[in-house]
């Protein structure tokens, strides 16, 4: 017993201990990466949005307005451009959604516009200037697009009438999505649009409110600030008097940095601290020499560690300050220069039939108010249908009639005169006056479109859903004298 004790104890003491081969290394290192690799990558990517982000602020309270000052101070001669190309850029990846259908939650909105602009130094020069980049939610107006950015003015083209032309473009694949998928949440029409595509083109088809836009915004207008030696260098004035008139916060640059830069440390001691010292103190102190440039390269170098940290900080980005957002490119490399155009026209869509079958000319001197536009705009249309035959009167009416039905009601309110006085007209035959009746009965039944104080030309909306209170049918009559007592409160 003690013999074989001895002798097993002496053959596993002489058996020599062998490494791992470099394939079984190899592979334990490849499993360890996959199973720890996605937990390493999202803490190393909020690491470095949590320093980006103090280290990017840093930044612009501070040195960036210095640089501002510098470069902007060259910015001595002045010209006025006109905007000859203008667009809102709706930018979004349909891959990035995954399962979801609200593609809004995705979208981000830029105008931009292209300005010419010449002066004394030879051939004229073209320039883009994008906005910020603000959610393209349900609230998002066409119309309501009055600036590229505080101080600088922005409109779209107009048509033959005056009206605004809007015009947005997306990606194609985005295109694509929305002339495949069903609308989330389709406008309110009957019957319901299809494919979100054809539902968007309904949401935004606006033909009042494009009309009184184009006539009372101003022309395509944009003083500019050149450099008199380089010619091409140049931005809108308000923008750069807008910076100058900034300065830069030491203190708030003085905390914010040194809570950046503790951030920073940590991120890279994550990140390379099985490294030698010399590499990790080269991979700290290297990439802050490119600070200034943070702000556009950070998203991309995060997609590297985690995309959703990667997202999250382009919307920080895009929503740190963001109506001082101005971005000056070449027209063909400004944003979604080339993509997928959509156009709306007043008229030519769902309202082709009724709004559309009229022509306008934009009032001499313009309208000083959005008021006084849906005045003159009702006083247009009033005017063009009362040189109609009366068989075209009442197919008009009809067509107004079915369009109420249908809940497409952003064309009607300016023919509202023309059939309250058709109502009021003791030699109107029998047949249009009941044409007019249903027309107007069915527009004050609900659901109708609410009053908004904020709505352009508010005042003149009230007043002519007020004169519907006057008319000689009750029931008309009594559904708008709530609004005939609101207007008289507003004089």
């Amino acid at each position: 017993m003690k013999r074989d004790s001895r002798t097993r104890a002496t053959a596993e003491a002489s058996t020599p201990y062998t490494e791992p081969g470099p394939w079984r290394g190899f592979i334990a290192r490849q499993v360890t990466g996959l199973v720890l690799g996605p937990f390493t990558g999202m803490i190393s990517g909020f690491l470095l949005l949590a320093a980006g982000m103090f280290l990017i602020i840093a930044w612009q309270v501070g040195p960036q307005h210095l640089v501002d000052a510098s470069r902007l101070g060259k910015l001595t001669g002045h010209a006025n451009g006109r905007i000859v190309e203008s667009w809102v850029a709706v930018d979004w990846d349909p891959a990035a959604m995954g399962t979801s259908s609200h593609w809004r939650a995705f979208a981000r909105a830029s105008p931009c516009a292209v300005i010419e602009y010449s002066g004394d130094w030879g051939a004229p020069a073209r320039l883009a200037f994008c906005g910020p980049r603000l959610q393209f939610n349900d609230m998002y107006t066409l119309q309501g697009v009055r600036e590229l950015s505080p101080g600088v003015p922005f409109t779209f083209a107009r048509d033959a009438d005056g009206f605004l032309a809007p015009e947005i473009r997306v990606r194609p694949a985005a295109r694509e999505w929305l002339a495949t998928h069903q609308p989330e949440w389709p406008p309110p029409s009957d019957p319901p649009p299809t494919d979100a595509l054809t539902a968007l083109r309904l949401d935004l088809d606006c033909p009042v409110e494009y009309a009184i836009a184009g006539w009372t915004q101003p022309g395509p207008v944009v003083p500019l600030a050149v450099d008199p030696l380089h010619p091409d260098d140049a931005l809108p004035a308000g923008w750069v008097a807008k910076r100058l008139a900034q300065g830069p916060n030491w203190f708030a640059f003085a905390v914010v940095a040194l809570v950046g830069l503790l951030v920073w440390t940590e991120a890279m001691a994550f990140v390379f601290g099985g490294t030698p010292r010399w590499r990790f103190v080269l991979m700290t102190v290297l990439p802050l020499a490119a600070l200034p440039y943070w702000a556009e390269y950070l998203p991309r170098a995060l997609q590297k560690f985690d995309a959703r940290w990667a997202s999250i900080g382009a919307d920080m980005l895009a929503d740190m300050d963001p109506l001082s957002v101005l971005t000056a490119s070449g027209p063909d490399a400004a944003v979604l220069a080339h993509g997928e155009r959509l156009v709306w026209k007043a008229g030519s869509g769902a309202y082709a039939d009724t709004f559309g079958q009229f022509h306008f000319t934009q009032p001499i001197p313009a309208p000083r108010s959005a008021d006084a536009a849906l005045a003159a705009l009702a006083a247009s249309v009033t005017a063009q249908v009362q040189a109609l035959s009366e068989a075209d009167r009442m197919a008009l009416l009809g067509r107004l009639e079915r369009d109420k039905k249908h809940r497409l009601s952003h064309a009607g309110l300016p023919f509202l005169p023309f059939a309250a006085a058709i109502l009021r007209d003791p030699q109107a035959s029998p047949e249009l006056f009941r044409a007019a009746r249903r027309f107007l009965s069915e527009w004050t039944t609900a659901p109708t479109d609410p009053l908004d104080e904020r709505d352009a030309g508010y005042r003149e909306r009230v007043r002519l859903w007020a004169d519907l209170a006057t008319v000689p049918v009750p029931e008309i009559a009594n559904m708008t004298d709530h609004y005939a007592k609101l207007a008289a409160e507003l004089k």
